[in-house]
């Protein structure tokens, strides 16, 4: 459980509130996106704790892009920023195994889009403290192997139906294929090859090359 997902975007406050006996650290915060706050008109920003906490209590701000990652004291701005900023919108968050994006990072909070937050650490005590929330929780870590395991059924026929097929088709397939089936259902596993099958050739029928939806490329094989 290295990572967690909360169901919401609207309390960063009180998940740091869960947060005031971390041992010395400061804030490195990227991809900041705020409503209607003059506090977080940037998009990064290097705080202290005191500075963050006090920045929010202020105005509590309505985040819709963030990355929020502790950093042990000891490292120096010029430590930190020597290494590349997290990405949100990447596949990174796709993995089996998510631990914080930053190296130095020993806890990440990440605000994705107003539509839910992810919380990354190492530390597995830290995590379970999420759980106090009044929010929707979950163990994202759990559901990513749950969805690369779905992707890889589909790849799979995928690659039997057109073993010559390019990468970037490959993957808008895959996407397509599993938003038809997989996503939200109650009982994924009892959905048979023959109906993959059928989705693939009907998406592949209608695929346009030209505009595809999915920009990123995903290989659900490497998570094995």
């Amino acid at each position: 459980m290295p990572a967690t997902k909360i169901h919401s975007c609207s309390h960063v406050k009180a998940t740091l509130d869960l947060y005031t006996d971390l041992p010395p650290h400061n804030w490195l915060l990227s991809n900041i996106e705020c409503y209607q706050s003059e506090a977080f008109s940037e998009s990064i920003y290097f705080l202290t704790d005191e500075e963050l906490r006090s920045g929010i209590n202020e105005c509590d701000p309505q985040f819709i892009w963030g990355c929020f990652c502790a950093v042990p004291e000891k490292f120096s701005k010029e430590e930190i920023m020597s290494y590349d900023l997290p990405e949100l919108e990447s596949t990174y968050y796709l993995r089996d195994d998510l631990t914080p994006q930053h190296p130095l990072a020993f806890l990440e909070i990440s605000v994705m889009d107003s539509s839910y937050t992810l919380v990354l650490s190492r530390d597995r005590e830290l995590l379970g403290r999420l759980y106090s929330l009044s929010y929707g929780i979950s163990d994202e870590e759990k559901s990513n192997r749950q969805l690369n395991r779905q992707l890889r059924r589909i790849r799979t026929i995928i690659n039997e139906l057109w073993p010559d097929e390019s990468p970037e088709v490959c993957n808008e397939l895959q996407w397509n294929c599993w938003h038809d089936l997989f996503r939200g259902k109650d009982q994924p596993d009892k959905i048979g090859d023959e109906k993959i099958t059928l989705s693939l050739k009907i998406n592949y029928m209608f695929l346009d090359i030209k505009h595809f939806r999915y920009g990123y490329l995903w290989d659900p094989f490497e998570q094995k």
